[in-house]
C-alpha cells in the first residue's frame, strides 16, 4: 500500500512540474509577442531618425533642439509611409518660436497619415484648422474635454507637448491612454518642467516624474506579491491608474521624454 502512495505521489508531482513548466512558457510566450508586436521592437534605422531631425530642424521647432527627433524616429521612422492616426497636445500658441511647427514636421513626415491636434487656444488653432485633419478645443487636465478625441480613434502615437503642468501631464495620460491602439506609443515631452516649482506648473502634489517612478516600480515587481501604493495621487485617478497598471508593457525614457506603450490586447 505504501509503494501505491509513493508512486502516486511521485506521479502527481510530475505532473504539476509539467504544469508549471507549460504555463510559464505560455505566460512568457504572451509577454514576448506583447513586446515583438509592439512597434517598440520594430526595425529602425538612423537614417529615418536623421531626417525627422532635419524636419524639425526646417521648421525651427524646439523638437530638434531637445532631440525628439530619436524618440519618434526610432519607433516610427520604418513605417512613417504607413497610415496612422497621430494625436498632438498643443499646436504651439503663444510658444517663442511660432505655432504650427511641429504640425508641419509631421505632415511632411508621416506623408500618409491622419493628423489631430487638441489645444485650449481656439483662435490661434484654427488658423491652422486646414493643415489638420480634426481640432479638439479644450483643456487638457479636464478628463470631459480629452473624452472629445475618441470618436476618431484610436491612435498609433499620442504626443503630449502641451500645457507642462504636473496636472496636465498627469490627468493627459491617464485620460488618453484608454484611446491609443494596442502596440501604440504614448509620449511625453519635456519632462523637466516637472521640477520646474512656480505656481503655473507646480499644480499637483505629484508630478509626471513621480508617477513614471512608481509605474516602473510596479512593473518591476509585478506579480511578485510586492504592492505598490498608488492612493498618493487621489482617488480621482484610480480608476485611470488601474487601466495604466494592467495595459502598460513598457516604459522607454530618451532625453527629456518618456514613451509608454501599450500591451497588443
Amino acid at each position: 500500500m505504501m509503494n501505491i502512495d509513493r508512486k502516486f505521489l511521485i506521479i502527481f508531482l510530475m505532473i504539476q512540474i509539467i504544469l508549471v513548466i507549460v504555463f510559464k512558457e505560455n505566460a512568457s510566450k504572451k509577454y514576448f509577442q506583447n513586446a515583438f508586436s509592439s512597434k517598440s521592437e520594430k526595425r529602425f534605422s538612423i537614417s529615418d531618425i536623421e531626417e525627422l531631425g532635419q524636419l524639425f530642424k526646417k521648421y525651427k521647432t524646439s523638437k530638434y533642439g531637445h532631440l525628439y527627433h530619436n524618440l519618434y524616429g526610432f519607433y516610427f521612422g520604418h513605417i512613417k509611409n504607413e497610415q496612422l492616426n497621430i494625436l498632438e497636445i498643443g499646436i504651439g500658441c503663444g510658444m517663442s518660436f511660432g505655432v504650427g511647427k511641429s504640425l508641419l514636421s509631421w505632415k511632411e513626415y508621416f506623408q500618409n497619415s491622419n493628423i489631430s491636434i487638441f489645444e485650449y487656444d481656439q483662435k490661434c488653432a484654427e488658423k491652422f484648422k486646414d493643415q489638420m485633419n480634426n481640432l479638439y478645443i479644450g483643456d487638457q487636465s479636464n478628463f470631459e474635454h480629452l473624452r472629445k478625441v475618441e470618436k476618431n480613434g484610436p491612435y498609433d502615437l499620442i504626443v503630449d507637448d502641451g500645457g507642462h503642468s504636473r496636472r496636465q501631464m498627469i490627468n493627459s495620460l491617464i485620460g488618453l491612454f484608454p484611446y491609443l491602439k494596442s502596440g501604440g506609443v504614448y509620449a511625453v515631452e519635456d519632462l523637466f518642467f516637472a521640477k520646474v516649482y512656480t505656481k503655473r506648473y507646480n499644480d499637483f502634489d505629484k508630478s509626471m516624474i513621480d508617477l513614471i517612478h512608481d509605474l516602473i516600480s510596479y512593473l518591476s515587481v509585478q506579480d511578485r506579491g510586492i504592492k505598490i501604493s498608488f492612493e498618493k495621487y487621489g482617488q480621482e485617478l484610480q480608476d485611470g491608474i488601474r487601466y495604466l497598471q494592467n495595459n502598460l508593457l513598457s516604459i522607454n525614457c530618451f532625453r527629456r521624454s518618456c514613451a509608454f506603450i501599450k500591451k497588443n490586447i
